[in-house]
């Protein structure tokens, strides 16, 4: 989709009220208080028999999360100082549009938490072609205990900076998981914790997990997945932190795990990396171009591609050639890894019939590993 196109989508989306998909029946509002600070979205607002109760409050319907949607920024339109929570019970509910701020008017600025029944319990999921999980300079946005399932190019698509936190969510995602576009006036910024994010592709398109072209993310305990096709797990020109996390490359097409460019930065702690593959991939880790920088200390690698494949540990390409700091100790082996680095950045323990020895990686010898204690290249 292109940037024409998703104007003309936001403009449309707009005067649709936030209704993405006609000629379905028409959601049903069960007494719904315009101030109510707490209300339910149902795939039916009658529970129980003999005698059942209709809840308060409550959307229902086959296009309750679209009629929700509308009446948030037409009715409702919570505040910093009059927050909106939106308890999302089991079920399968379609995607929608929340379009906080259009053009140069504001509409409403966020505050409204969504809150499912779990990740297997609450899924919403798109229909027909190119819908998505959309938000347009949201505020405040607080996200729990959902799945989203993202079919035909279809992802979460955050524009306009804003900021959110994501608690036990799962996206999957077709080309993407997450999507940055149309940057806000100011970076926005958005915090996961213990959640996962996976972008599926069956054939040679490119695709990227999580694409951060605008915002500052951080990650928290959660899983960053490609799967399938070829491109990157994490494209970043501006910040993105990860502690206690995984990143992931499962294809069998060539991939970048993370890189990083225009300026970017990409910080990993306590991470780690996995890329796999049982056909003949050339794999690079780390990529830093331009005046970026990765930082990644405390993680470890799983790195496998099959026979005439390459693994590339660090490439650095930034003007400095020092944008990259990724200090790594592989355990002891007969042989070091047959891995491409960067100069000093790989020390490996090798196995000799003598002893342990010291190996650090270096590109002036033909073996690209420099034997510490013999003060020479190792044969």
């Amino acid at each position: 989709m292109n940037m024409k196109q998703v104007i003309c989508y936001g403009i449309l989306f707009s005067l649709l009220g936030g209704v993405l998909l006609s000629g379905s029946a028409h959601a049903a509002a069960n007494n719904v208080n315009p101030n109510a600070s707490t209300v339910k979205l149902r795939t039916s607002c009658t529970e129980g028999s003999s005698p059942s109760v209709t809840l308060n409050d409550c959307f229902d319907g086959t296009n309750s999360s679209r009629d929700l949607a509308t009446w948030i920024s037409t009715v409702r339109l919570p505040s910093s100082t009059n927050p909106l929570v939106v308890e999302i019970g089991p079920g399968t509910f379609k995607t929608f549009a929340l379009h906080c701020v259009t053009g140069t008017g504001t509409v409403f600025p966020g505050y409204v938490s969504f809150r499912g029944a779990g990740v297997k319990q609450t899924i919403f999921q798109t229909s027909g072609s190119q819908l998505s999980l959309e938000f347009e300079g949201c505020q405040n946005m607080s996200f729990s205990d959902f799945s989203f399932n993202g079919l035909n190019y279809a992802y979460i698509f955050w524009e306009g900076g804003g900021s959110s936190t994501w608690n036990n969510v799962v996206v999957n995602g077709r080309f993407y998981a997450w999507r940055e576009d149309s940057c806000g006036s100011t970076p926005g910024l958005h915090y996961w914790f213990s959640s996962r994010l996976i972008s599926t592709v069956a054939d040679t398109s490119g695709q990227t997990a999580y694409l951060a072209s605008c915002d500052n993310s951080w990650f928290f305990g959660s899983e960053i997945t490609m799967a399938g096709g070829t491109g990157n797990v994490i494209d970043s020109d501006h910040e993105v932190h990860l502690y206690g996390s995984v990143i992931r490359a499962l294809t069998s097409y060539d991939a970048t795990a993370v890189y990083a460019h225009d300026g970017g930065e990409v910080h990993i702690h306590g991470t780690g990396i996995d890329m796999l593959s049982t056909v003949a991939n050339n794999f690079i880790v780390l990529n830093a171009q331009d005046t970026a920088r990765i930082h990644a200390d405390s993680s470890a690698y799983n790195l496998s591609t099959g026979s005439g494949g390459t693994i590339t540990r660090v490439l650095d390409q930034t003007t400095s050639g020092h944008g990259v700091h990724a200090p790594y100790l592989w355990t002891g082996h007969a042989a070091p890894p047959s891995i491409i680095s960067a100069n000093g950045a790989d020390v490996a323990v090798v196995n000799d019939p003598a002893g342990p020895r010291f190996v650090i990686y270096n590109n002036t010898c033909p073996s690209m590993w420099y034997d510490v204690g013999n003060n020479a290249c190792r044969p």
